[in-house]
């Protein structure tokens, strides 16, 4: 079997079948006018036109004024994207003194902050707001978001003694997997028993991680110790790391993450990425 495959099938893997531009939902020309196609009614009342291309699952949408150059995406399968298209709508049109980096505010019953510069350069947010079970986040439209559920990257920082950066595990718990200054990358304790070997302290030997660079492609690896997992204050493996549950995207530093029932951790930045599960992988 062939297993290293290029990015666009992990990105096409991260969007809805049918969502992408292009493909079979990509309109086709229109034919040549005939006499019967003249006489044919218009289209039903609600049929996609070549205008309105569909949008990757928990993309609500672009942002209404004042923040038109912002995206606006679901946090939650619960979150209503009218409702929060309507709260965005909202900022910028009062008091200003609340819309400061590090602040929060309230506005339709939404609960929302504002976050802190180093967090906006660092997770590209401009707003998160959450009311009851719905959560919704604001973003520059120039981040690239793939499908998924935006969840707010610093509820997975470390939470251990001398744990940095952020920490996230799958449902499973067989992969854990880390965000630092310089990419992503995702800890051996569960991969396929078939993974090219790497070079290790001038020996060839199976890898003991993967990893994707915020430059780059992505890579098989190999340390002296786990790297990416969180222990516990009590020395347990990843016992206090977030679950990034099926479907959620977390986003750090240009690079997205989510996490498959079937494909394990897959992570992308641009045209590189991986897919790994305890039965398979792939990377580019």
């Amino acid at each position: 079997m062939k297993r290293t495959v290029g990015i666009a099938a992990l990105v096409v893997a991260l969007l809805l079948g049918g969502c992408g531009i292009g493909g079979e939902d990509q309109a086709s020309p229109a034919p040549e006018a005939t006499t019967a196609s003249a006489t044919e009614a218009p289209p039903a009342a609600g049929t996609p036109t070549a205008a309105e291309e569909p949008l990757p699952r928990g993309h609500c949408g672009t942002a209404p004024a004042p923040l038109e150059d912002q995206s606006v995406y679901q946090g939650t399968p619960e979150t209503d994207c009218g409702e929060a298209m309507r709260a965005v709508g909202t900022f910028g049109r009062g008091d200003d003194a609340v819309d400061e980096s590090g602040h929060g505010t309230q506005v339709d019953g939404w609960q929302c902050v504002f976050p802190m510069d180093a967090e906006v350069a660092d997770y590209g947010l401009t707003l998160a707001c959450e009311k009851g079970p719905q959560r919704f986040v604001v973003r520059p439209a120039s981040v690239e978001a793939p499908a998924g559920y935006h969840v707010r990257p610093w509820d997975y920082e470390g939470t251990a003694t001398g744990a940095e950066g952020i920490y996230f595990t799958t449902e499973s718990r067989k992969h854990h997997c880390s965000f630092a200054a310089d990419g992503v990358g995702c800890d051996n304790l569960n991969f396929p028993d078939d993974l090219p070997e790497v070079g290790y302290m001038g020996q060839r030997q199976q890898p003991t991680a993967i990893v994707l660079g915020t430059r780059g492609a992505a890579r098989f690896a190999a340390f002296g110790d786990p790297t990416f997992t969180q222990f516990s204050d009590s020395g347990g493996w990843g016992t206090e790391t977030r679950v990034l549950g099926y479907g959620e995207l977390l986003i750090v530093r240009g690079i997205a993450c989510t996490t498959d029932e079937d494909r394990g951790v897959v992570c992308v930045n641009g045209d590189h990425g991986f897919a790994i599960s305890s039965r398979d992988y792939s990377l580019d």
